[in-house]
């Protein structure tokens, strides 16, 4: 974590919805945004789909998007983990070429990233979302 004045910024990345269209990190600006890099091959990243859901529900109503980036090769393979899940979140895939990993530099999973209101990166490598609730609270107080 790093002081507004020093933080970096966030690669405006697109990502694919489940129905097709295109996200921009940038749209989220003036929100906070938690990142989950996850794949469906990865047990710890499956594992950790409980505590997403309680950490969406715990900021619901509030400026906080959680975004759940998958990084499998194929679309089908993030299709059926979905498929999977017992919640609704904002579910996107980064693509065959998985941008999120090479361009942050990303070698291992789950990743978890923190993006303050101005789309800046607070942290790289973010609490994992049973503890990140603290660190959100604090993003959200800042103007």
């Amino acid at each position: 974590m790093v002081s507004a004045q020093s933080r970096s910024k966030m690669p405006n990345l697109k990502f694919i919805t489940p129905n097709g269209q295109k996200v921009k990190i940038k749209q989220f600006k003036g929100k906070v945004v938690y990142i989950d890099i996850w794949a469906s091959w990865c047990e710890p990243c499956m594992r950790a789909f409980p505590s997403i859901a309680s950490l969406q529900k715990e900021f619901e109503g509030k400026p906080v998007v959680v975004l759940l980036v998958n990084v499998d090769r194929g679309k089908y393979e993030w299709r059926d983990a979905r498929k999977k899940l017992l919640f609704k979140g904002k579910h996107v895939w980064d693509g065959q070429n998985v941008k999120i990993l090479t361009k942050l530099g990303i070698k291992k999973l789950p990743r978890y990233l923190l993006l303050d209101k101005k789309g800046k990166i607070y942290s790289r490598k973010a609490k994992g979302p049973f503890s990140v609730g603290e660190d959100i609270n604090k993003l959200l107080k800042e103007r």
